[in-house]
């Protein structure tokens, strides 16, 4: 259950600031941020058995990241990865060429899916959802988001919790902003009974409940990675990832991937 925190158009000197925590099986092979492609420049995680990624960054300023979309099975081994849309959309290398791109989708051909792309001026999520061919874009006004395995606004213990630990911090500066948005990505608080949602009837509830925490542990799924970026207009000022769970895993500072040699 990825969840990505979006403060958009409300900090100062960052219009979009990304935080974010990536949940997978371990078993998963993948890799921390690399140079994806040269032209236009562009940077992310890459998943070693698709070859796609699941959040990236250009060095023109746009960010684009997906979060699955939450099913009662799982997802359908023989469609297209979801990672190919990610990087596809980031070499269209505009928020508007990423709406056009994903206009020509047909969801149908991967599983469902959640798409948030953007930069300095504009925020979108496009939804795939399944059995439906088209793939449906809303732009996102100025605030705080918390996009995490459902449609925005969509009703959400998890996504709560973690938009009432950001909203308090929009407005400090980047010194501040970074450790405390790495806090809110580490913390482990779990609902009790009365607010846990209902699990699918595979799960039982206590693995249901382990996974509403904002960073997850779980004896075979959890918490991968986390990404904190600040993005201002035509360039990313702040590129910084943890190659494992935020409680436990410092930061690295990622910004020279964006730097053409």
């Amino acid at each position: 259950m990825c969840v990505i925190a979006l403060l958009f158009q409300v900090q100062p000197e960052l219009p979009l600031v990304v935080a974010a925590n990536r949940d997978e099986f371990y078993v998963r092979r993948s890799s921390g941020p690399r140079a994806l492609v040269d032209a236009p420049r562009v940077a992310g995680g890459q998943d070693l058995e698709r070859g796609g990624t699941w959040m990236g960054f250009t060095q023109a300023g746009m960010f684009v990241g997906l979060t699955n979309r939450r099913t009662l099975g799982p997802p359908e081994p023989a469609r297209r990865s979801r990672g190919e849309v990610v990087l596809q959309a980031l070499r269209s290398g505009s928020a508007e060429a990423v709406t056009a791109y994903v206009s020509t989708l047909d969801g149908r051909e991967y599983n469902p899916f959640n798409l948030v792309f953007g930069d300095a001026r504009s925020l979108l999520v496009a939804y795939g959802r399944e059995g439906e061919a088209a793939v449906r874009v809303e732009r996102l006004d100025a605030g705080v988001h918390v996009l995490g395995n459902d449609t925005l606004g969509a009703p959400s213990w998890k996504t709560r919790h973690v938009a009432e630990h950001v909203r308090p911090l929009v407005g400090r500066p980047w010194s501040e902003l970074a450790p405390a948005l790495r806090a809110a990505l580490a913390d482990h608080t779990m609902p009790d009974d009365a607010e846990l949602p209902a699990p699918p009837p595979w799960m039982d509830r206590d693995t249901a409940r382990r996974l509403q925490a904002t960073c997850v542990h779980t004896a075979a799924y959890g918490t991968r990675s986390m990404t904190l970026a600040g993005i201002r207009e035509g360039d990313i000022a702040h590129y910084a990832f943890a190659d494992g769970p935020p409680c436990v895993t410092e930061p690295v500072d990622a910004i020279d991937l964006l730097t053409p040699r």
